[in-house]
């Protein structure tokens, strides 16, 4: 057999195609989980919840009420909601926090 089946002919509308799965939701889950691409580091919510234990109870809300998100990732749709949703898992119960986005984030 010589693969006839599986080859594409460089002419055909096939070849110029190009498949998107889940890449680009990816995209974004890169920022909370840098393991999808093999990068060791924690991501943004990890790195937050370990900011919040180095500071007392109060100190933590303080923090939490006061989250500010600015620069060309703030853009990310979902961004502020999916820090949210993270934020609510990671703080105790009826805990309170905010998550503001610069109204220009990428100046």
């Amino acid at each position: 057999e010589n693969g006839a089946e599986e080859e594409i002919n460089r002419n055909s509308p096939d070849w110029h195609q190009v498949h998107l799965s889940t890449e680009l939701s990816m995209v974004p889950e890169i920022i909370f989980q840098p393991s999808i691409i093999g990068v060791e580091d924690a991501g943004l919510s990890e790195t937050i919840q370990f900011i919040f234990t180095k500071y007392s109870d109060e100190e933590t809300s303080k923090l939490a009420n006061n989250v500010f998100l600015t620069g060309g990732l703030a853009t990310i749709p979902g961004l502020k909601e999916r820090l949210e949703k993270d934020l609510q898992e990671m703080l105790p119960f009826k805990s309170t926090f905010k998550v503001d986005v610069s109204s220009d984030p990428v100046l």
